[in-house]
């Protein structure tokens, strides 16, 4: 056996269970989405000085270590972190997948081009699987 064979014999990995693979692409993605978000709200407020500074305002009525209720009470950062993912959405796009039939009630009755008199949107699911793209940002960015 060359050095090489032997050294990769003697490697032994623990393989890991079925849980821990979508458990750690789950905390990945949170990661990755949670820092780039932050990084855009930090890239932002070295923009616009103003906004940084009327934030930096409101931090500073905080004690040092605030409550999640304090923290919750904070309508501008509350504000500046909406903007922040309204004007650099992470996920640009979402699709979501229909598992059941489903119906969305109207508020009003109205009549289709044959005719028919409906009170309800219904969403039937055929044998194949039916995909509906959903592009935040388009979105996000008009508002």
């Amino acid at each position: 056996m060359s050095q090489v064979g032997a050294a990769t014999a003697r490697c032994e990995l623990p393989v890991p269970s079925c849980d821990f693979v979508p458990d750690s692409i789950a905390t990945a993605t949170g990661h990755e989405t949670t820092s780039t978000a932050t990084a855009w709200c930090l890239f932002q407020l070295g923009q616009h000085s103003d906004i940084q500074s009327r934030l930096r305002a409101e931090l500073s009525t905080l004690d040092s270590t605030p409550s999640m209720e304090q923290l919750n009470s904070l309508a501008f950062l509350e504000a500046v972190v909406r903007e922040t993912l309204r004007i650099n959405s992470v996920v640009q796009n979402s699709v979501r997948v229909a598992v059941q039939d489903d119906s969305i009630p109207l508020s009003a009755p109205v009549v289709d081009r044959n005719g028919t008199l409906r009170t309800e949107i219904k969403s039937v699911l055929s044998l194949k699987e039916h995909r509906y793209p959903t592009p935040l940002i388009s979105h996000h960015q008009s508002r």
